[in-house]
Formats: C-alpha cells, sequence, structure tokens
C-alpha cells in the first residue's frame, strides 16, 4: 500500500450522492456505482480493500487541488494539519487559546 503524505484531506462522503462524486472525481466511477458501495456502512466495513484503492487515486494530485475540487463538487473534504500545526490554523486563530493548551496539556505541541 502506498504511504499517504500526511497533507491529504480526510474525506466524509456519507451519502450515495457525495460517494458517485467522489469515485467520479478520482476518476473511479465504476467504483461510485458498485451496489454494494451504496450503503455507507459497506463502505466501513470493506475499509482495508477500499483504503488502497482510494490512496493510490489521491496519490495522483496535491492535496490542494483535491480540496479544491471537492468544494467545487460539494464533497465534504477537509486539510487534516499535524497537532504542531494547529494552532497556526485559522481556524484554530478564530477559536482562540483553548485548543492551544489542551494540545499542550496533551504534550502534543
Amino acid at each position: 500500500m502506498p504511504t499517504l503524505p500526511p497533507e491529504l484531506p480526510l474525506v466524509t462522503a456519507q451519502t450515495p450522492a457525495q460517494w458517485a462524486s467522489l469515485c467520479d472525481m478520482i476518476g473511479l466511477p465504476e467504483l461510485g456505482r458498485a451496489p454494494r458501495y451504496q450503503v455507507s456502512a459497506n463502505r466501513s466495513a470493506d475499509f482495508e480493500t477500499l483504503e488502497p484503492i482510494l490512496a493510490r487515486a489521491f496519490l495522483a494530485r496535491p492535496a490542494a487541488a483535491w480540496l479544491e475540487e471537492g468544494q467545487r463538487r460539494r464533497i465534504p473534504l477537509a486539510p487534516v494539519p499535524e497537532p504542531a500545526e494547529l494552532p497556526a490554523t485559522p481556524h484554530w486563530i478564530e477559536r482562540s487559546e483553548e485548543h492551544t493548551s489542551e494540545l499542550q496539556s496533551r504534550g502534543l505541541i
């Protein structure tokens, strides 16, 4: 299985429409139409099968390109920064110092 770079987005395509759109976006439309994968629980159950397939597809483009395209298609994607990077992200800056204090108390930054 390919090693995934940490900047790849977190994907939460739960509905059949989100799943189909995600699969179209990564060039695997047949996976998005597979009857078994129309149910989110089945995709979760087949994680070990799906993860390497999705990983190879996501490695084809930079994470920023996937995030932009995913937003355009209304697919729930989000960047996942490393814990030490969190205090510099706009979300954390807006949410105040409580997040930074919690990370520090856990020894993550």
